[in-house]
């Protein structure tokens, strides 16, 4: 085909889903870590990550999207 070489897996499905669960256990560890500090649990609610990722919190609703959706059905 005039120089033109063409490179592709054999089987690319086959392939796909260890990396998919590699960059899943990646992106996971780098979530849960985000919420320790020297080993431990530390929330921070002044942190973006935990803030957006906190639903719930001495006993109410903090997560906007949440909030609307409760209001929503009338809860």
């Amino acid at each position: 085909m005039q120089g033109i070489t063409i490179l592709a897996p054999l089987n690319l499905p086959a392939s796909m889903p260890l990396h998919a669960s590699l960059l899943f256990s990646r992106n996971l560890t780098a979530f849960i870590q985000a919420f320790t500090k020297d080993k431990a649990f530390q929330l921070d609610l002044n942190d973006d990550i935990q803030q957006g990722a906190v639903i719930t919190h001495d006993g109410g609703v903090r997560h906007a999207k949440t909030q609307d959706a409760l209001k929503k059905v009338g809860t």
